[in-house]
C-alpha cells in the first residue's frame, strides 16, 4: 500500500508540473461581452486574447504550433462572424476568412502541419478551408461539423440527408 501511495504522489506531482504550463481556451462574458481568454487551470490566471469590447468572439481553436489561436468575431459589421488569427498575447491579429454578410464561421480544425484550417459556415451548411495567412479560401463540401484527419488527407463531417416519404 505504501508503494502505491508513493507512486500516486509521484504521478500527481508530475501531472501538476505539466498542467502548470498548460492553458485552456475559453469563451467567457466576464468582461460584459463575449471574449476569448487563455486560462491556466492551476493558478486560474486568465488573459484576454480577443480584446474587442463591442463585438462577440467565439469558437477558439489552437494552432498546432501552440503559439497562435483562431476564433470567430463579428467585429467588422456586428453581424458577420469571420475567423481571425492572433498570437497568444493577442498581438498580430489578422482576419483570415472572408464570408458574405451575415455568415457565421465556426468549428475550425487545423491540419497537423498547420497549413490549412477547415471550418463551417452555419447559414449555408458549407465547409471551407483557408490558410492561416488568409489565402486560398475555398468551399470544399456541403455539410457541417468537419474535422480533419491527423494526416491532413481526409475529413469527416455531417451531411444533411433527404427526408424519405412515409412508409405505408
Amino acid at each position: 500500500m505504501k508503494k502505491l501511495t508513493i507512486l500516486l504522489l509521484l504521478l500527481s506531482n508530475n501531472l501538476f508540473a505539466q498542467l502548470e504550463h498548460t492553458q485552456f481556451l475559453i469563451t467567457t462574458v466576464r468582461t460584459g461581452d463575449t471574449e476569448i481568454f487563455a486560462v491556466n487551470p492551476i493558478t486560474g490566471d486568465a488573459f484576454n486574447i480577443s480584446k474587442a469590447p463591442k463585438s462577440e468572439e467565439r469558437y477558439p481553436a489552437w494552432h498546432p504550433n501552440g503559439k497562435q489561436v483562431i476564433f470567430t468575431s463579428n467585429r467588422e459589421d456586428g453581424k458577420t462572424y469571420n475567423y481571425y488569427i492572433a498570437n497568444l498575447d493577442g498581438s498580430n491579429l489578422k482576419k483570415i476568412s472572408d464570408l458574405t454578410e451575415g455568415s457565421v464561421a465556426y468549428w475550425a480544425s487545423f491540419t497537423s502541419d498547420g497549413k490549412w484550417i477547415y471550418f463551417n459556415e452555419g447559414n449555408t451548411s458549407k465547409i471551407y478551408r483557408v490558410t492561416p495567412e488568409g489565402r486560398q479560401q475555398e468551399e470544399v463540401a456541403d455539410g457541417r461539423d468537419a474535422n480533419i484527419s491527423p494526416d491532413g488527407k481526409k475529413f469527416v463531417f455531417t451531411q444533411k440527408g433527404q427526408k424519405l416519404g412515409e412508409c405505408g
